[in-house]
C-alpha cells in the first residue's frame, strides 16, 4: 500500500513538472508569435504621409535626402540562427542591441525570434529548464552548445588554443576567441596568442620581443612566410 501511495505521488510530481514545462514553453511561443507579428507590422506600416491629394509622400524629398536616411528603419533585426557560427552570430546580436538600446533583461526573450530548427529546439528546451537565464549564461550556454571545437567556457578555450594551419587561420580564431574574454590586458592577450602559435613561429617572435598584439600577429605572418622559403616544400608542408 504504502509503495503504490509513493508511486502515485510520483506520477502527481511528474505531471506538475510537465505542466510547468509546458507552461513556460507556451509563454515563449507567445512571445515568439507577438514579436513575428510586430516585426510583420513594422515593415508593413512604414513609410511616408499622405498629402491632400491622397499621393504618398517620403519624408525629406524636399531636402533631397532618402527617407530615414541614417536611421533605424525596423527596429532590432537580429541575424537568424540555426547552429552555425555561434561566435559570430553574438557578435552581431551583441552590435544590434547596442544600435537599438535593447535592455540586458530583454534580449533572450528578444533571441527567440532569431531561432531556427535545432537552435529554436534546443533554446525553447533551455529556457523550460532555466526561466530566469541571463544573457550572459544563454551567451555562454550557446557557445557551449553549438561550437564543438573547445571545451570549458570562454577563458578555458583561449587558455587551450593552438596553432594547427597557417598563420592567418590561427589569428582568426585567436580573433575570435578572444571577443568573448572582453577586460583583458594587452599583455594578456599577447601572452595567449604567443603560447599558441607553433613552436618555430614562436621561437623567431621570440626574438623580436613584440610588445604590441597586432604586431605579434604581423611578425607571425612574415616569420611563417620567410620560413616557408627557406625551408623549402619540406617545412612548408610542416608549418600547414
Amino acid at each position: 500500500m504504502e509503495a503504490l501511495e509513493k508511486e502515485q505521488q510520483g506520477i502527481r510530481e511528474d505531471q506538475k513538472a510537465m505542466k510547468e514545462s509546458l507552461e513556460i514553453i507556451t509563454a515563449t511561443l507567445t512571445e515568439l508569435s507577438v514579436a513575428v507579428k510586430t516585426k510583420s507590422e513594422s515593415h508593413s506600416g512604414g513609410g511616408g504621409s499622405n498629402d491632400d491629394d491622397g499621393n504618398k509622400s517620403e519624408e525629406g524629398s524636399d531636402t533631397g535626402e532618402k527617407p530615414d536616411q541614417g536611421k533605424n528603419k525596423g527596429g532590432l533585426q537580429l541575424p537568424s540562427f540555426d547552429g552555425m557560427d555561434p561566435i559570430g552570430w553574438l557578435a552581431r546580436a551583441n552590435q544590434q542591441f547596442e544600435i537599438t538600446g535593447t535592455a540586458t533583461e530583454s534580449r533572450v526573450a528578444a533571441a527567440v525570434v532569431a531561432m531556427e530548427g535545432p537552435a529554436l529546439y534546443w533554446m525553447t528546451w533551455l529556457r523550460s529548464r532555466k526561466p530566469s537565464l541571463t544573457w550572459k549564461g544563454f551567451s555562454e550556454a550557446l557557445v557551449s552548445r553549438f561550437d564543438t571545437r573547445f571545451q570549458g567556457n570562454a577563458f578555458e578555450r583561449l587558455a587551450d588554443i593552438k596553432q594547427i594551419k597557417g598563420v592567418e587561420d590561427y589569428v582568426n580564431l585567436f580573433v575570435q576567441l578572444s571577443s568573448q574574454v572582453p577586460g583583458l590586458t594587452d599583455a594578456h592577450y599577447l601572452g595567449y596568442f604567443m603560447k599558441g602559435l607553433k613552436d618555430p613561429i614562436r621561437g623567431f617572435l621570440r626574438l623580436f620581443r613584440p610588445t604590441e598584439l597586432e604586431s605579434a600577429m604581423e611578425l607571425a605572418r612574415d616569420v611563417e612566410d620567410n620560413l616557408a622559403i627557406q625551408g623549402g616544400r619540406t617545412y612548408k608542408f610542416e608549418l600547414e
